[in-house]
């Protein structure tokens, strides 16, 4: 990725995340609120980049047909996560109105409603492994983010507050989306081998080194 490019994905990851408090912290919003928006912006990510990926696969010859697997797999994740975010955003506060959670839902839909005709308008797409490891990050961030919540909440910690969880989240939200743009490979990298493949990676490894003794 360009520089320019980098660094104004990089102001729109800080801008963002200042809105989102912004939004809690004098706008009144309620912490469930940006939860749910967050999960729901990933369902969304995952099915573009499922998408993407299938259609990558159909163009070019000799991909693997396996892309379009691993954004199924960030979908079956965004599933478990909703339900720990729904209990969350509970315990936390949510306000189902309709300025307060409808607009900003709709908003959303229309910001990649826009984002998903200009793909299909677009010559330049990207290859199925690009569109297959896109959510990566995301998951990450609302997976990492729930864990420390829920450890907070069921442990009965004071720091179980919704300016401490907003915090958690958009903290971990700026540093995981940021290493990202800057080193899309190895956050990758860091995910399949953690998070999908749960350790088998260092089964692996284990594998290989048995092969070198003999």
């Amino acid at each position: 990725m360009p520089r320019t490019r980098q660094l104004a994905t990089i102001g729109g990851i800080i801008a963002l995340a200042l809105v989102q408090a912004a939004g809690v912290l004098l706008w009144g919003w309620p912490v469930g609120n940006v939860l749910v928006m967050f999960w729901v912006e990933n369902v969304i990510i995952c099915v573009f980049a499922l998408v993407q990926a299938t259609s990558a696969t159909r163009r070019q010859q000799g991909t693997s047909r396996g892309a379009w697997f691993r954004p199924l797999n960030y979908l079956f994740f965004c599933f478990v996560h909703g339900i720990f975010t729904a209990i969350l955003a509970w315990r936390l506060g949510v306000d189902l109105g309709a300025m307060t959670l409808g607009l900003p839902l709709a908003l959303l839909v229309i910001r990649y409603g826009v984002e998903i005709a200009g793909w299909a308008a677009s010559d330049e797409k990207p290859t199925a492994e690009q569109a297959a490891r896109y959510p990566a990050p995301r998951v990450v961030v609302l997976h990492v983010s729930i864990i420390v919540a829920w450890w907070l909440m069921v442990s009965g910690d004071r720091l179980f507050t919704p300016e401490v969880v907003l915090a958690i989240l958009l903290g971990v939200k700026v540093i995981i989306e940021i290493r990202a743009t800057l080193k899309p490979a190895a956050s990758d990298g860091l995910l399949s081998a953690r998070f999908m493949r749960g350790g088998g990676s260092s089964r692996r490894r284990s594998r290989s080194r048995r092969r070198r003794r003999r």
